[in-house]
């Protein structure tokens, strides 16, 4: 059954109690974030999709070895700083080398990817591997189109703009995470990127409520009464969807902008990777979506 609950002041003391302690986040290696994939697809999530996704993030080490070549290290200076007390994010499109070999040779990856079996022996992603055949520079367009575009967008091109870029984006974030001070940034979007957060989770010891970047993948932490889009504090406006027999995951929304995020509230580690654990929680998410249209 599914249950609905506010979030109050008193769920925030109950769960901060052991906060003293700085929070320590990690990002997992990219090696490491693709074999958690190699297991069974979620019972919710076609097979074919989940074998997609579990092969094109197997190309993602390979492809961020050169991630510098792409996007230049940002060094912790004053002006880094400066610019994050703003809400600037590190990182903008001016700063990414859309001409950069290793993104050509990722785009190259994935087309040898889908043009062998099984994959190419798949009726239905035959549109996708039309895309694919466009060539490079449509492909480039693509990712620089991904890069701008707000975390939820759909879009099949989209789709493979990101395949192509995200490696990068995602050994980026994880270079500035080791230098990161959590302090410096309680804003919405993204610190690294600008991107909107996908899901988020409770960090497994201080109970800090961290979102993960749609885009980057980078985790930054955020006050827990707040909504995590629209930054709206009223606490009869801010709940959560659960059910009884999972208490690993709820989604938490704002009837003020009509927004919903993904939360694992028990990840294994300080440094979870919680594209899984969203899967999972779709048949959740889309609970919550029709009880706010049915508003």
């Amino acid at each position: 059954m599914n249950r609905t609950e506010h979030i109050r002041d008193t769920d925030h003391h109950r769960m901060t109690m052991r906060t003293s302690r700085e929070v320590r986040i990690r990002m997992p290696a990219l090696a490491d974030a693709a074999r958690r994939f190699d297991c069974t697809a979620p019972a919710v999530i076609d097979p074919t999709v989940y074998s997609v996704l579990r092969a094109v993030w197997h190309t993602y080490p390979r492809a961020a070895a050169n991630w510098r070549s792409v996007i230049s290290p940002v060094l912790s200076t004053t002006d880094d700083r400066m610019g994050l007390n703003a809400g600037i994010p590190l990182l903008d499109e001016t700063m990414i080398q859309w001409e950069a070999a290793p993104l050509q040779q990722q785009h190259r990856r994935l087309l040898r990817l889908f043009r062998s079996p099984p994959f190419s022996d798949l009726e239905a992603l035959g549109d996708l591997l039309r895309l694919l055949d466009l060539g490079p520079d449509e492909q480039i367009r693509w990712a620089r189109l991904y890069f701008r575009a707000k975390t939820n967008d759909s879009r099949p091109e989209l789709l493979f703009g990101g395949f192509i870029i995200q490696p990068f984006l995602y050994a980026f974030a994880r270079q500035v995470l080791a230098g990161f001070r959590q302090e410096d940034w309680r804003r919405k979007h993204c610190p690294v990127c600008g991107g909107r957060p996908y899901h988020g989770y409770f960090h497994h010891r201080s109970r800090h409520k961290i979102l993960i970047c749609g885009r980057c993948q980078f985790p930054w932490t955020v006050p827990r009464l707040r909504c995590s889009f629209c930054e709206n504090t009223r606490q009869e406006s801010l709940g959560y969807l659960y059910q009884d027999h999972s208490e690993h995951h709820r989604i938490d929304f704002c009837t003020a902008c009509r927004t919903i995020l993904p939360i694992t509230m028990h990840p294994e580690s300080d440094s979870p990777f919680p594209l899984h654990d969203h899967l999972v929680s779709l048949p959740l998410q889309l609970a919550v979506e029709r009880k706010q249209h049915d508003a």
